[in-house]
């Protein structure tokens, strides 16, 4: 298996965990959920849903 695609979905997994990973506010006791899929933009920009 080529190296270069595997590095590239490697790195991918990484930029959306850190994305998920960003702060969220809420209060003690409250949760929140995200909806599994997001969106990628061409610029970049990783979009989530969830309530």
């Amino acid at each position: 298996m080529p190296v270069r695609p595997l590095l590239a979905a490697a790195l991918g997994s990484v930029a959306l965990l850190c994305a998920a990973a960003a702060p969220v506010t809420a209060a003690p006791g409250e949760s929140g959920t995200v909806a599994r899929t997001g969106r990628l933009a061409s610029d970049g920009t990783v979009t989530l849903s969830g309530t």
